[in-house]
Order: structure tokens, then sequence, then C-alpha cells
């Protein structure tokens, strides 16, 4: 089969990883230069990520900055104190060089029509299977700063559901951002001092999963909107994202693969769903209703998932 990815972030050179040696015509395309610093709260689970990173023959420990020895979780009005379940910061850049590791990637755009299959990594762009009939996107500033606080991973969440800001250490520094539909809420980063590095995006926080596929185009990672409405991480949802579509790929064949592969999604991020449902209740004002109970429980074990151990109480009180 002749198989084109598009976009080698995380999703793509996951997915060009697991397909790379399977018989497939493989091409791989990606516009940004080497070297190129992404966007990213670099925070992810340290045993998830070990666990799928051994699957396509790295060791995941090799790519940990820092280790979280506790956890800050706020609101405008109290904080509390959690442990951590494996949250860490990992080197993403360098990573996403080994996965691509002996891969031949081209510059420049493709042609899905000459594909049997396209899958489209291009994250927020969606640049091949086209932008959704509706979206939800916050935008993000983010700034690597020089010197490393105490091992704490502190997030601040908005009010009303309209984002957090977080600071997390960086190996020898520190990354500190915020992550609003509203712009201002951003702004104290672009005034930090000591900065290296400022750079910002926008982060897609809405399912797609009924949008993952145009014609021979199949969205992967944060084209297809898996990425957790809660904390806004990426990058493990990315690479499940890419297994399940590797795999399903393989069992099925393509024409079942893509009629059906909307509904893998679905079965496979159900959680996004309630997820962002909870979401969109805390922006308008309605989170303590009865229909919300489950969705908490939901959103506790995504916030487990992600490496933040914490009760249903202790979670409320932490961004209610």
């Amino acid at each position: 089969m002749k198989i084109a990815v598009a976009g080698m972030g995380v999703a793509g050179s996951t997915i060009s990883s697991l397909l790379h040696d399977s018989g497939h015509d493989l091409s791989l395309f990606d516009p940004k230069s080497p070297g190129f610093y992404p966007p990213c709260g670099w925070a992810v689970n340290e045993r998830e990520f070990c666990h799928l990173s051994q699957k396509i023959g790295l060791n995941g420990e090799d790519y940990v900055l820092s280790r979280a020895d506790s956890i800050i979780l706020s609101n405008s009005s109290r904080s509390i104190r959690l442990q951590s379940g494996g949250l860490c910061t990992i080197d993403k850049m360098r990573f996403l060089v080994d996965l691509a590791d002996g891969m031949a990637i081209s510059r420049g755009r493709l042609s899905p029509r000459e594909y049997d299959i396209v899958f489209d990594c291009t994250g927020i762009s969606r640049a091949y299977i086209g932008q959704p009939r509706e979206d939800f996107r916050m935008s993000a500033v983010e700034a690597l700063v020089a010197g490393s606080q105490k091992k704490e991973f502190v997030f601040n969440y908005y009010p009303g559901g309209h984002g957090y800001s977080w600071s997390f250490p960086l190996g020898s520094n520190t990354h500190i951002g915020s992550g609003s539909d509203r712009t201002e809420l951003n702004s104290f980063v672009l005034s930090l001092p000591n900065k290296i590095r400022l750079t910002g995006r926008d982060i897609r926080i809405r399912p797609l999963f009924d949008e993952a596929v145009s014609g021979n185009v199949v969205a992967v990672g944060e084209s297809a909107g898996t990425v957790s409405p809660i904390t806004g991480e990426g990058i493990l949802p990315s690479m499940r994202n890419a297994f399940l579509a590797a795999e399903k790929l393989e069992r099925h064949g393509k024409e079942d693969f893509l009629k059906y592969y909307p509904r893998f999604l679905r079965e496979s991020f159900a959680q996004y769903i309630d997820l962002f449902g909870l979401v969109k209740d805390a922006r308008m004002g309605r989170l303590i209703r009865p229909a919300n109970l489950m969705k908490v429980g939901t959103a506790i074990r995504d916030l487990k998932s992600f490496g933040i151990n914490a009760g249903v109480w202790k979670i409320l009180k932490g961004v209610i």
C-alpha cells in the first residue's frame, strides 16, 4: 500500500516508525526545518511514556528531564498540594529526532491523490484533511526561563473553564506557559524575566472524531482532536492514536479502516467527549449538576493518567 504521512510531530513520527518496516511504500513530509523548537508543555506520565516508547524500540527514561516531587493545583482562591503519579518533563525534541532516525523526510507538500492513504498529522492546521465545521481552541504562550525552580509542577486553573497556566522544571531551566481563550490571561508570560525562548500556538481541545476521515485522508493526533480537554496534554494521546491507527489499518485493510476509523476513535477516546462537555459546562456556569457527576470521575482518571494522583474532593477544591 502506498502511504504518506504529513507532519512529523509526535503523531506523525510514531505512526511512521510503526509503518516503516511493515512493507508499505511509505513517504514522509514535514515543512518544519530541522531544529524547530516545538511549542509544548513537555509534560507526560513517565510510566506510560516509557511503556509506549519501548514498543517502538526506544528507552523512555533516556528522555526524562525532570520528575515531579509534588504537584500544586490552584485556582483563584486556593491551592492544594498533590502527589505525583509519575508526572515528568521530557526532551521532546530529541525524542522526535530518534523516532525518525533513518527515515527520509521531504520538506515539500504532497498530493493526496497519489497515495492510497494519507495520514494528516499536521495538528492544529489539518493541512490536508481541512478545517472542521466546528472547533474549539485555546491560545497558548510559552517561555523557557533560565534557572530551575524546586521540583514542583504548578497548575493554576482560570475560573469559568478558561484554561490554566503552568510552571514545570525542565532540566536546568523552567518552562512557564499559559493557555486560554482570553489572550489577556496569557500576557504575563510575555513579561517574564530571564527568557531563553518565547513561543506560542493554538491548542485544539475539541474531539473531532466524526471529521477524522475525508476521502483517503485520515487525521491522527491533534488533527483528530486527541488532546485532553482537562490537561491539554497531547503527547501520549497522539502516541496512543498512532498505535491505534497503525493496528487497525493492518487488521482491517484500507476500505474498512477508512469506513470505521471514526468509530475506533470514539471507542478509544470516549472520555474526551465527556471531558469536553465538562469544560463547556464550566464555561456556561453549570458545572455543578447531577449529569456531571460521572464526568468528574472521568476527569479524575484523566488526571491520574497524566501523572496526578488525587481524590475527587481534592480536585474539586483545586479547580472550582
